[in-house]
Parts: C-alpha cells; sequence; structure tokens
C-alpha cells in the first residue's frame, strides 16, 4: 500500500464533511477522484497532500493515514487564472516549483 486512509474522519466547524472512510493507492496505481459537488473530493485531496488532517479516533487506535514510503503529491487547483488562453501545461510550468519540469511530469500522467 503506498498510502492508506482507515477509518477517517474529517470535521469542518465541528461537523462531519467525511465521516469513517477507507481510502488507498497502491504501487504504482493512478487515482481519479470523481463525485458530486460537496461530496468531499476537494477536502479529501487536502487530506492526502497534508493540507488538512484527519480527526483522531481513540475508539480505533488503527485509524489513520499511512504512507509507505516518502513521496510528494501536488495537485492543481480548478481556478480563474489571470489569463484564461493560456493551456494547463503553460500554467503548470509558471507555477509548478518542484524539482522535476512539469512538462515532463504532465506527459507521463497521460
Amino acid at each position: 500500500m503506498l498510502l492508506e486512509i482507515k477509518d477517517g474522519t474529517v470535521l469542518q466547524n465541528g461537523i462531519p464533511v467525511l465521516s469513517h472512510f477507507d481510502f488507498w493507492i497502491r504501487g504504482n496505481e493512478r487515482a481519479a477522484i470523481v463525485g458530486r459537488n460537496g461530496a468531499g473530493k476537494t477536502t479529501l485531496l487536502e487530506v492526502i497532500t497534508g493540507a488538512k488532517e484527519l480527526e483522531p479516533n481513540p475508539k480505533n487506535p488503527a485509524s489513520g493515514l499511512t504512507k509507505a514510503r516518502r513521496f510528494t503529491i501536488g495537485t492543481l487547483r480548478q481556478q480563474a487564472v489571470e489569463n484564461p488562453d493560456i493551456t494547463v501545461e503553460e500554467f503548470g510550468n509558471r507555477e509548478y516549483t518542484g524539482r522535476e519540469h512539469f512538462s515532463s511530469v504532465f506527459e507521463r500522467a497521460f
């Protein structure tokens, strides 16, 4: 298992946004996160990338997020950009600050 969430719960202002869910990515799998508006897709990505924390679950000590090794997950948020005439690749090359150029990552992803 590359990444695993067991019995995860995320609260926002004390209200469960995601409740007691499991999620995993194995080895070299590619994952697509799809769902209706408000289903928690962005919240899940924020948990995976470390921008949000899971709630501790004292009743289930096995709950939480586990990574098999250190790795980086990046997201390209859906947003209005100042220049709507540029492509996703051009935007990524300008904004991406990782060790590898965005174009090579982009090409491998598709």
